[in-house]
């Protein structure tokens, strides 16, 4: 079956729902439908996890935490977006970003936000759009 066809299928699950909940429509946890949706739970599950924290996999993950213990600079914006884009594109190469904007928590100055749109190369008509809070002790 083809992408398209596995997305259109409601009886074809593509992966597991993060954080992992009890569902037993599909079994026994949550699953996406879509390989769009499943993307977005994989990309956060990326840009989360430390590099070098997956055992077996240590070019897994990102240094986005990293950056918060950086003096703030007009460039960090930049560096944050070329730090997710190269993350996104060395694991996911199926993930098509389309825009990525970053900002400082303005109640917690251990949090970054960091908001993207993307789509997957298969259908890059449909986008869909992830928020994620980068918080020093990488949670």
């Amino acid at each position: 079956m083809s992408q398209v066809e596995n997305d259109l299928n409601p009886d074809v699950t593509i992966g597991l729902s993060l954080p992992l909940t009890h569902d037993s429509s599909f079994g026994f946890f949550k699953t996406t439908q879509t390989l769009l949706e499943q993307a977005k739970h994989n990309i956060r599950n990326l840009l989360l996890t430390r590099r070098g924290e997956r055992v077996g996999n240590p070019n897994f993950g990102s240094d986005l935490h990293l950056l918060l213990f950086e003096q703030e600079s007009s460039d960090l914006g930049d560096r944050v977006e070329e730090m997710v884009r190269e993350t996104i594109n060395s694991q996911l190469p199926y993930v098509i970003v389309n825009s990525v904007e970053s900002s400082a928590s303005g109640t917690d100055k251990n949090i970054h936000l960091v908001n993207l749109r993307f789509s997957i190369d298969t259908d890059q008509t449909q986008q869909e759009e992830l928020s994620i809070d980068v918080q020093s002790d990488g949670y």
